[in-house]
């Protein structure tokens, strides 16, 4: 089952055919997907064209959750969103007795709405007719994207994959919302405990305690005030001025190790060490220069525009907000994830992150999620911002 990425009249789609005759176009899932907009699902339209069905999920102002963690980590935040967006898509489902397992798992059709960060979900009709829903690549998503810094969302999601392992086919979206709910319930028992534990803690703590802590905390305030500036034979000054001999003197000896000439006082041209010949320091400077990587830049163009965009980190996606872009643009024209960078075999790339102001190659609009490689001297356009990448 392929999907193809459109963009049609000012609209960002998914498309997939679909093998139907002119008598299923008005089986009950069909009419009720494409008559009546739901709650928690992308709204969805079946059109003919040349003979071919196909049905067309509206994805504009949406980012793909595969797309949208690049950069951020899945917390116990996003993870609630996530399920609170599956409870609302199953009970628009069960109003019309439709069937859950004909939710999309993969993370590449799971959308989040780049304003409000409310999760969507495709329905395809009748698709575990012909597919067995599988929930792996949604669970392994949030294994690999999970946040290292909370341990308790990673411990929960590790728990509930385990359980799928040991479940597979016996494992839905309603599963997976149970799993989590406990899941849930057992970290704010443990939040609980461990802020009574410290209070505990906090109230045991005799006043002796507190007047030996402030005693040490003197203590070490006089030692500082003896080395910086309040002893008649140590002043701050003299030990930074220490410091950086003791680093020039160490860059000196790196230098000699590398044979490169040092410089002396008695001018550009004076050296010492044993170096045969002399060597002009600019000559030097080049050289180091030709080592370094090649410069990756998109530059303005036009007065309104006189930016220049540093690519020099790959991947990186320009957007206007910070959490999930790596270079920010504040302009009107510009989505919240716009574009990506990428670098392949040392070939630069460029994908559009479906944004509604589009992303042009020399004139050219790219399709959502299209990637192609760009040369130098190429014109590009993100929004209304124009560039010309060197």
């Amino acid at each position: 089952m392929s999907e193809e990425y459109i963009y049609s009249f000012n609209r960002n789609y998914i498309k997939w055919k679909i093998a139907v005759n002119e008598g299923q176009k008005v089986r009950y899932q069909y009419q009720i997907v494409t008559t009546r907009k739901l709650a928690g699902l992308l709204a969805v339209d079946m059109y003919a064209t040349d003979g071919e069905h196909a049905l067309y999920y509206d994805i504009s102002s949406m980012q793909s959750l595969e797309k949208w963690f690049t950069k951020e980590k899945i917390n116990k935040k996003w993870i609630g969103r996530i399920a609170q967006g599956i409870k609302t898509a199953l009970c628009s489902l069960e109003e019309y007795l439709l069937d859950g397992r004909n939710l999309l798992t993969d993370p590449k059709h799971i959308f989040v709405n780049m304003e409000s960060e409310k999760i969507y979900f495709v329905y395809f009709p009748y698709y575990i007719e012909e597919i067995q829903q599988d929930m792996e690549k949604f669970l392994t998503f949030l294994v690999e994207k999970a946040d290292e810094q909370e341990s308790d969302t990673v411990e929960a999601i590790y728990d509930i994959y385990a359980k799928w392992e040991s479940r597979k086919e016996q494992f839905t979206w309603e599963t997976f919302l149970s799993l989590w709910e406990k899941q849930v319930e057992s970290m704010a028992e443990k939040e609980v405990a461990e802020f009574i534990r410290e209070e505990l803690q906090e109230t045991t703590l005799s006043e002796e305690t507190k007047q030996e802590k402030q005693k040490e905390s003197l203590g070490k305030k006089d030692i500082a005030d003896f080395f910086f500036g309040r002893h008649k034979f140590v002043n701050r000054k003299a030990y930074r001025e220490g410091v950086a001999a003791e680093d020039w003197e160490y860059k000196g000896e790196a230098v000699k190790q590398k044979g490169i000439p040092e410089k002396t006082t008695g001018g550009e041209n004076a050296f010492k060490g044993d170096v045969s010949e002399k060597v002009i320091f600019k000559e030097i400077d080049n050289l180091l220069e030709d080592t370094e990587p090649e410069e990756r830049k998109l530059y303005g163009n036009g007065k309104q525009n006189r930016r220049v965009l540093r690519l020099e980190k790959l991947p990186a996606v320009i957007g206007k907000k910070e959490e999930v872009a790596d270079i920010v643009l504040q302009d009107a024209s510009i989505g919240i994830m716009h574009a990506r960078f990428t670098e392949e075999n040392g070939q630069v790339y460029l994908e559009d992150l479906n944004t509604e102001q589009g992303t042009y190659k020399n004139s050219v609009r790219l399709k959502p999620y299209e990637k192609v490689e760009i040369l130098r001297e190429d014109e590009i356009r993100l929004g209304k911002l124009e560039f010309t990448y060197r």
